[in-house]
């Protein structure tokens, strides 16, 4: 089972550098014929584990969301992983506590305002300082106007 989910990934890192059709195309060439092997694999074998070992879990987990995990097939401009987008909101989740335990809710509101721009300067590439000097001259979204 593990070495059919690392041939899906060798694949991506295959064609990494190529267009999105050829993406698309290479998926459908390649990556669609070991996912049916991997399903064949999980319909012929999940029910040999016993549901509460680590082996049984780990195939509920992948068989449960089958069409989710198969979309990154169907448009050359997914990406296998959801790495990226757990990356972007981990600073929310991290920082989650802080929110909790502001004293005011002003105080919630401008951490909150502050951590989004970081997040989109961090995104966008731009220079967090510029950024915020940007926005403290911009009088509708001023940061002293969040009275924080």
């Amino acid at each position: 089972m593990l070495s059919l989910i690392n041939k899906r990934y060798v694949i991506e890192r295959e064609i990494k550098e190529q267009s999105v059709d050829e993406k698309y195309q290479q998926r459908q060439e390649k990556s669609i014929p070991v996912l049916k092997q991997l399903k064949t694999y999980l319909e012929e074998n999940q029910h040999k584990a016993p549901k509460d070992s680590l082996t049984g879990k780990a195939m509920t987990y992948l068989s449960n969301p089958w069409k989710k995990l198969n979309v990154y097939c169907t448009h050359g401009e997914l990406n296998i992983s959801n790495t990226l987008a757990k990356n972007a909101i981990r600073p929310f989740v991290v920082r989650r506590k802080a929110w909790l335990f502001s004293d005011t809710p002003a105080g919630a509101h401008c951490f909150t305002f502050m951590l989004i721009q970081l997040i989109k300067s961090k995104l966008c590439c731009l220079g967090i300082l510029e950024n915020l000097i940007f926005l403290n001259r911009d009088s509708t979204r001023s940061i002293a106007r969040l009275q924080c």
